[in-house]
């Protein structure tokens, strides 16, 4: 079991009390849906699914709130168990599609924590009623829309189009694409993955760029295109998803690897849905490939965009875009409550997960960050210090254990003559760890390189920047001086915003 420490557990644990305010519980939890169906319950049920696990499984208070709303569902989806309107087969709501992808997740990942029998035949139902309806409106997608159309929340913009009542969130429709495959992974029906590739197909035709697609929509449809890579082992879809990730990473993404809330606007805003979706799909393709680079993007998500958009209140909100041509990140919206906030639950926990995997006697740790890993046969407590530059760990269990060490580019081992094997690729070695406390330092420097037009500095993963105003940041001991790591919100005076530059050096 993966237990977060230090930061992150910090960042889970304002994440859990923010869910536990009263918008995000029952009855008030049902009326906030009119415009997205299934949106505003799907991601309050799936954000409380994944802090549950993240605590262990052990705040009740939370499995309760979450107990209670599974209880009410019966009075507020339709007959064909899914939120909003039964689809008529004439017109499609594509703000309904998306909302009932977070829907489905939720329900699927109550099923996890559960194994309940009426969560499970709901899912039949869907599989069943709703994903027939709709998978023919897929081949008629429209994609024009006007760029001025379309703001933090999304709405409407149109009366029918091909059968399409259209979002201002260019290609939501597709986000469905995550919801769908993870109704496979549960049900293991091969007619729900047929019809996940049917959309995939069509989903895969379009240039997202040219059509302005919502940076959000295509990562999570994007994940849902590497789910598919995972269960048919089919390469065109991991080729798909891999090609999907590098345009986001060359257009889509901003200098403190946030995102552009469309493609072609670095002048909208980030969207946390959008840089998690980066993140957990960026792991997905390392799982997928090995490939060490997609393990760097997630560490910089983290240190420089999920850090910059938790507010010290828990929940998370969007920003303005770091590009070639701003040089200043501002907070654009203080919170998103009604999406990112549930969102982020979903990504911190999926960092959680992802922090520790095992293989045999060898260990791998795959973020720069602080947590716990026990199995039947180990225990160990790891710390990563970048501000001390020093890595802690502590074996409680285990013999003759090797680690492999996710270290920044620029950071390296010392040598110790014993442990410190050396560095491949982007991981430190260590060998013949048995139990007892260990304590080895690194050196670290602050790389160049250009990002968005940008020279910039990098730090342990971390953007340096000058800032606006002073506060008690934290500084690192490298040649640049006057610099500091991008600003922490949670760490900020609310006053303050964010306001950092990011200068040429």
């Amino acid at each position: 079991m993966n237990i977060a420490r230090g930061d992150l557990a910090e960042r889970i644990k304002r994440n859990i009390d923010r869910l536990k305010g009263e918008e995000y519980r029952y009855p008030a939890v049902f009326h906030r849906d009119d415009d997205w169906p299934g949106d505003w319950v799907g991601r309050t049920l799936l954000a409380l699914c994944e802090q549950y696990e993240a605590t262990g499984r052990t705040d009740t208070e939370l499995f309760s709130r979450l107990k209670e709303i599974f209880d009410r569902l019966d009075e507020h989806v339709n007959a064909d168990s899914y939120c909003g309107e039964l689809l008529g087969g004439e017109v499609v709501n594509e703000q309904q599609l998306s909302g009932n992808n977070w829907y489905i997740r939720a329900l699927c990942a109550y099923c996890v924590i559960t194994h309940d029998d009426k969560t499970y035949e709901r899912l039949q139902t869907i599989a069943n009623r709703f994903l027939p309806a709709i998978v023919p409106f897929y081949e008629t997608y429209p994609v024009e829309r006007k760029e001025s159309e379309g703001g933090v929340s999304g709405h409407i913009v149109n009366g029918a189009v091909n059968g399409w009542r259209l979002s201002s969130d260019v290609g939501c429709a597709f986000i469905l694409l995550d919801g769908i495959t993870a109704l496979y992974a549960t049900l293991g029906d091969p007619a729900v993955l047929a019809a996940a590739k049917q959309i995939a197909d069509k989903f895969l035709t379009f240039d997202y760029n040219a059509c302005r697609f919502q940076t959000h929509a295509t990562l999570s449809a994007t994940r849902g295109v590497a789910r598919i890579a995972r269960f048919t082992g089919e390469e065109k879809y991991l080729l798909a998803a891999e090609r999907n990730f590098a345009l986001y990473e060359r257009t889509g993404c901003t200098v403190n690897y946030a995102n552009y809330n469309w493609f072609r606007r670095a002048d909208s805003w980030t969207e946390p849905c959008g840089f998690l979706d980066s993140l957990i799909l960026s792991f997905e393709l390392y799982r997928l490939t090995k490939k060490e680079n997609y393990l760097q993007f997630c560490n910089r998500v983290y240190f420089n965009a999920i850090c910059a958009a938790q507010r010290k209140n828990g929940g998370a909100g969007c920003e303005t875009c770091l590009s070639e041509g701003n040089a200043v990140l501002r907070v654009h919206m203080y919170e998103a409550f009604f999406c990112c906030t549930m969102r982020l639950a979903n990504g911190l926990n999926y960092i959680r997960q992802g922090l520790f995997m095992q293989s045999g006697g060898e260990l791998t740790v795959a973020y720069a960050l602080s947590g716990e890993y026990r199995s039947q046969n180990l225990h160990v407590l790891y710390d990563f210090d970048a501000e001390r530059a020093v890595i802690r760990i502590t074996v409680e269990q285990g013999e003759d254990l090797a680690m492999r060490l996710y270290l920044p580019e620029g950071a390296e081992l010392l040598p110790d003559g014993k442990y410190v094997t050396g560095r491949e690729g982007c991981f430190a070695k260590l060998v013949h760890l048995n139990a007892g406390k260990y304590e080895f330092a690194f050196t670290a420097a602050a790389e160049e390189e250009i990002r968005c037009g940008r020279t910039v500095r990098f730090y342990a993963d971390r953007l340096l920047t000058r800032k606006e105003f002073a506060y008690g940041t934290k500084t690192f001991a490298s040649e640049v001086g006057a610099y500091g790591a991008l600003a922490d919100c949670i760490g900020v005076e609310e006053r303050f915003g964010i306001d950092a530059f990011v200068q040429n050096v």
